[in-house]
């Protein structure tokens, strides 16, 4: 019973050893920790303190300018608007652009009603002369007699 009661007590004392040698590893983790914390709360202070500051004074002043122009502007007298109808046929700015798509595309339109007008009338032109020159088989077909065949009844 000795021999059981000293394998236990041998038993705790490794336990204990090992318990102890984890708790001092803990606590090696721990001052790592706040060391790490330490330093990352010292850069957000630095953060924190090199902001600066935000100043609304002429942020203010525009905004009473403001109001004190629109308070003159409701006093004035109001002012005569002249309306006037204008009909441009060019455009009074980029007129070099307007003239280049207009222009472009009219060229490019007219060519091709040319070229159209062009083949309808040389295909008019060569349906009246190949009339002309062949005439119109069905008359012949007509004056020819019927060929009678030999074996018909």
């Amino acid at each position: 019973s000795f021999e059981i009661l000293e394998l236990v007590m041998k038993n705790l004392a490794e336990e204990q050893q090992k318990i102890s040698k984890m708790l001092e590893e803990q606590g090696v983790a721990i001052e790592i920790i706040e060391d790490k914390m330490d330093v990352f709360i010292e850069q957000v202070q630095q953060i924190v303190s090199d902001v600066p500051e935000i100043t609304l004074q002429p942020i203010k002043e525009l905004i009473q300018r403001e109001n004190l122009d629109r308070e003159k502007k409701e006093w004035e007298p109001p002012r005569k608007v002249t309306r006037q109808l204008q009909i441009l046929l060019f455009p009074p700015q980029d007129a070099r652009l307007f003239y280049k798509i207009v222009f472009g595309r009219w060229l490019i339109w007219l060519t091709i009603m040319l070229v159209v007008t062009d083949l309808y009338k040389w295909g008019v032109h060569y349906t009246d002369v190949h009339q002309q020159h062949n005439p119109p088989q069905l008359q012949n077909q007509r004056n020819t007699k019927p060929v009678k065949l030999e074996n018909s009844k």
